[in-house]
């Protein structure tokens, strides 16, 4: 005769379904975070991987190559060694307007993540030496409304002009540059400006009347076309001074640098070399954007001065003041062009 074999269970005790309890918590847990981390472990993977594939290509002169791969690498980490790629490669494409825009960008990334993160420091640097390299390349224009008209819409070149960037200067390709204005119950303003690398030209935008003897309601005076065009170079000039601010910020960290290194004498060798070319640099960029942006400034406040209000000036429409603004040698040049 067999016996049967008899298995007792056991009843668990409230300490033991606690452990079962965080047991099954736990495994819960790790699931969820596999689930969580996994897809951004593989996402940071493949934005590597893009960018070490785009350097490949950018060394080996394929730019045509490299800059999708540089620009997935930064749509997906918003990385500033991305971006300034990304500017390189259009640099080396002859895109020189969208890598001004790129490496602007760039600078404004690299410095604010070079505050807590010494690492971009180099990243900051190396922009804003190489977007001092492009400024004689392009141009500015900066274009601006007399007035506000409601649901008016400015073309540059063809592309719609924000309302946030009316008014602050533009990047463009050297040469002619076409500007078109339209509002409702406004005719149609179309400008055509001749502008030369590293000039700086403000257009103050004055629509009139579609409809001919119809007479607005008196509003007063405005502020006048020429002080509309003296705020708008003022505003560039102060955007060069913040310029200038930065760079000559990061020459005198620079020499700092060195100084402490070398204990405040000639350094014995070459291993600072780097950061004393750096400096250098960043010395010439700020004493420049100085130069341009004093004269900026002092030509914007010209124009504010000796405007005249709206009431006192022409009532041609379509005015087109344009201030020039070039850097030389000894800072930068003003002058003042119109076509009416």
């Amino acid at each position: 005769m067999m016996a049967a074999m008899v298995v007792k269970s056991h009843p668990q005790t409230p300490s033991t379904r606690l452990v079962s309890l965080r047991r099954m918590a736990l495994a819960v847990l790790s699931a969820a975070l596999f689930i969580l981390i996994a897809p951004r472990v593989a996402w940071a993977q493949s934005a590597q991987e893009a960018f070490k594939q785009g350097l490949a290509k950018f060394d080996a002169g394929d730019c045509d190559a490299a800059l999708p791969l540089f620009e997935t690498a930064y749509e997906d980490t918003q990385s500033p060694n991305a971006r300034l790629y990304v500017a390189r490669c259009l640099v080396k494409l002859g895109r020189d307007v969208e890598a001004y825009e790129a490496m602007a960008e760039t600078l404004r990334l690299a410095r604010e993540k070079a505050e807590t993160e010494e690492k971009y420091a180099k990243t900051r640097d190396a922009a804003a030496a190489e977007l001092a390299q492009l400024e004689p390349k392009i141009a500015k224009v900066v274009v601006a409304f007399d007035t506000d008209y409601d649901d008016a819409v400015l073309l540059v070149e063809g592309q719609e002009v924000p309302a946030a960037r009316q008014g602050v200067p533009i990047a463009v390709t050297p040469g002619d540059i076409q500007i078109t204005a339209r509002a409702p119950g406004k005719k149609e303003h179309t400008a055509t400006v001749e502008i030369s690398g590293g000039e700086t030209k403000a257009v103050a935008i004055v629509l009139e009347d579609a409809v001919v003897g119809e007479e607005e309601p008196d509003e007063g005076p405005g502020l006048g076309t020429l002080r509309i065009v003296g705020i708008a170079v003022a505003s560039a000039g102060v955007a060069s001074m913040v310029v200038f601010a930065v760079t000559g910020s990061m020459a005198k960290s620079k020499f700092d640098e060195v100084d402490e290194a070398c204990g405040g004498q000639t350094c014995p060798d070459d291993s600072h070399n780097d950061s004393i070319d750096s400096g250098k640099t960043m010395q010439t960029v700020a004493n420049a954007t100085l130069g341009v942006g004093l004269a900026l400034m002092a030509g914007g406040a010209a124009l504010i001065i000796f405007g005249r209000p709206d009431d006192e000036s022409t009532d041609q429409a379509g005015i087109e003041l344009s201030p020039i603004v070039a850097p030389t040698l000894g800072g930068g040049m003003v002058g003042l062009t119109g076509r009416f």
